[in-house]
């Protein structure tokens, strides 16, 4: 496996392009949104991975922000 296709890679590519991490409260469960923790203008429909699907209002999650915020994942429960 290159570089390019390593974990380690892909996260150094996002890196430059803009990437950060924040945390985030669940406050709707259909659809998901989830607002930022110290920014309650924040508030995102994120990308969720099949394994975090059942996610409930009150939840902490942590948020990767691709893009300079323009797409929000969902990497797992806090």
């Amino acid at each position: 496996m290159n570089k390019a296709d390593s974990l380690k890679g892909m996260f150094q590519k996002l890196a430059q392009s803009g990437t950060d991490l924040i945390i985030g409260t669940v406050i709707s469960e259909n659809p998901l949104r989830v607002q930022a923790l110290n920014d309650d203008k924040l508030i995102v429909r994120p990308t969720v991975p099949g394994r975090l699907s059942d996610l409930k209002i009150g939840e902490h999650v942590h948020l990767l922000v691709v893009n300079n915020g323009k797409k929000y994942y969902v990497l797992d429960r806090r």
